[in-house]
């Protein structure tokens, strides 16, 4: 995961392109988690889906990046 997208393991294929929704802090008796990103498919193969998030502001990707590194 990045402050710019994140790799999904996965058995389905989905198409460069796709709009899709991750959930993050999904718990197991949920359906949806806590944090939801609107994203594209950039790639797809291999058991792999790479995605980019579409909202993600600039400020809030350098904030990421911060806490990543652990300078929060």
């Amino acid at each position: 995961m990045s402050p710019m997208g994140v790799s999904i393991l996965t058995e389905k294929q989905l198409s460069e392109g796709t709009e899709l929704e991750v959930h993050f802090g999904v718990a197991d008796d949920q359906t949806s988690g806590k944090l939801q990103m609107r994203a594209v498919v950039r790639h797809c193969a291999k058991g792999r889906i790479g995605v980019k998030f579409l909202n993600v502001d600039a400020a809030q990707r350098d904030h990421w990046w911060k806490i990543m590194r652990g300078e929060f």
